[in-house]
């Protein structure tokens, strides 16, 4: 438990550095389509929020496209933004694998295709080529280090709160290979508690709301000797996780899987007496970064590492007074000063 305790200390403090201090100056009048992973989950309108103002923000025409994480509506919004005359287009969440064809239709029409949260073809499958020009990048390395990281950090703080023995139930992503990574991080970091039995639970993205609800209900009638549970997002905490375990009357649990995205949120955290925990991303941050990685496309350079890291926050640690979790840079002024802004 020695090392454990002093893992979570240096993730208490946080990865965060700073972003990209210089730049080439953006050319305004840019027609970039955002492809979100669904506008009803957190996550993604977070990321794409940050990407539409950093891209008004210098002067260029950002057109939103909810996707509902439908790969067919994603095919659609690649044809179309070709069809528009887009410049490039920012993808969230969405991987390659789920619209090849499309994007191998955008490069063949010379659009600049950056991505964050998302795994290129050539990632999936060793043998395929890259239809992504660009991705976020963190100071762990590409996302799928990054997600990994994050998942084995969750695994830490349960580690410690169990005290190295306990049941555990995790819910894992059956098809976005970003999520699936973030399991593997979690299940690899749980393998340093001999005395964890650690129950899975699938589901898919779709199943947020009702049926999410509906599988946690199940699992905790399922593992009733359970202390602990995790979810790779919080929209599917807020989307039915948290209602089920109320109900059930299982608030006790230790819960980790919050990003610290809302107020409300936050106050559940801070009220939870130290049984609930998350890793604070800065969403906004990698919409600015996503921007940033475009603007260097377009004057043919390869995008930087963002700066952005990770930091664990629970009741007791870097959960605030009040209001959603707090990034510790101001990422801002320094994107406004590398694009000329300020």
């Amino acid at each position: 438990m020695k090392k454990v305790n002093e893992e979570l200390a240096v993730l208490f403090k946080g990865t965060y550095s700073q972003p990209p201090s210089s730049g080439p100056k953006p050319e305004a009048g840019k027609k970039i389509w955002m492809l979100s992973c669904g506008q009803s989950i957190i996550t993604c309108a977070k990321v794409i929020e940050g990407a539409s103002t950093a891209a008004k923000m210098i002067g260029w025409e950002p057109t939103v496209f909810d996707t509902k994480s439908n790969p067919d509506q994603a095919a659609s919004a690649v044809r179309q933004a070709i069809a528009a005359g887009a410049d490039g287009i920012f993808i969230m969440a969405l991987d390659c694998d789920l619209f090849k064809q499309p994007l191998e239709e955008a490069k063949r029409a010379g659009l600049m295709v950056m991505a964050a949260e998302s795994y290129d073809c050539s990632q999936n499958h060793a043998n395929q080529p890259s239809l992504f020009d660009g991705e976020v990048t963190y100071p762990a390395g590409n996302y799928a280090h990054f997600i990994y990281e994050i998942g084995a950090d969750q695994a830490t703080w349960v580690i410690s709160k169990l005290e190295g023995e306990g049941e555990v139930i995790n819910f894992g992503d059956e098809e976005i290979a970003a999520v699936k990574r973030y399991q593997e991080g979690f299940e690899h970091g749980m393998e340093a508690c001999g005395g964890c039995t650690v129950h899975e639970v699938p589901f898919k993205f779709a199943d947020i709301g009702t049926n999410i609800q509906q599988k946690t209900e199940q699992a905790l009638l399922k593992y009733p000797n359970a202390e602990a549970l995790q979810v790779p997002t919080e929209a599917a905490i807020t989307g039915g996780v948290l209602t089920a375990m109320q109900s059930a009357g299982r608030t006790e649990m230790f819960l980790t899987g919050y990003e610290g995205l809302s107020a409300a949120t936050m106050d559940e955290v801070r009220e939870g007496e130290g049984r609930k925990s998350g890793i604070g991303v800065a969403l906004e941050w990698e919409g600015f970064a996503g921007v940033d990685g475009l603007n260097r496309l377009f004057h043919g350079e390869k995008p930087v590492s963002s700066g952005i890291g990770a930091q664990l926050f629970d009741g007791e640690n870097n959960a605030g007074t009040s209001g959603p979790w707090q990034v510790p840079i101001e990422f801002r002024p320094v994107y406004e000063k590398s694009w000329g802004l300020g």
